[in-house]
């Protein structure tokens, strides 16, 4: 399998050979699942290309060696007018038709992977935003007790000077009514 630097050479190449845009896997890439449930993904994968849209008579395709005979069959497979072809190698084709069908023996071409693929990744994104919101709360309520305990240290402050006078106890009095003004005024929370 062909990487980096090396696999994109091959691409543009293949790019300029065929005269059409090149395209490398991405799980992102689908087709019309309507469509490929009543495709053959087998024999795809043996013809060499993969319908990435269908519509208004147009067949967008991902092919491994375009030409008219490969244009006439898809014409003929998908009943359109047009055919646009994307080249890739034939690893790559080769991922995205499995990534767009069911590889578990036994279980119908319905259950692929791609729409359960999608709800995972939709979920995966809203459990980071509930955890970013988690997040703020936590330091908001972090917030909420430095002001709490701040007025606490405020209020005692200010019930030993009214009690007790500001003697003696004026040591403890100051330096609680202090750290209670400077948490209930603290900007980080």
């Amino acid at each position: 399998m062909t990487t980096g630097l090396e696999k994109w050479q091959t691409l543009r190449a293949l790019s300029e050979q065929y005269g059409c845009p090149c395209v490398e896997y991405q799980e992102s890439l689908t087709g019309p699942q309507l469509l490929l449930w009543k495709l053959d993904m087998t024999k795809l994968r043996e013809e060499g290309w993969f319908p990435r849209e269908v519509r208004d008579g147009r067949a967008t395709v991902i092919a491994t060696d375009p030409g008219p005979a490969l244009a006439e069959m898809v014409r003929k497979t998908l009943g359109v007018a047009e055919v646009e072809f994307q080249v890739t190698l034939p690893e790559d084709l080769i991922r995205i038709i499995e990534h767009n069908q069911d590889l578990n023996p036994g279980f119908p071409a319905t259950a692929s992977r791609t729409p359960l693929a999608k709800v995972r990744t939709y979920l995966a994104g809203r459990r980071s935003l509930f955890a970013h919101y988690r997040t703020l709360l936590a330091k908001s309520r972090t917030g909420l007790a430095f002001i709490r305990t701040g007025l606490a240290f405020i209020t005692i402050a200010l019930l030993f000077l009214r009690l007790v006078g500001a003697r003696y106890y004026l040591l403890l009095e100051a330096p609680l009514l202090l750290s209670g003004i400077i948490m209930v005024y603290d900007e980080d929370y």
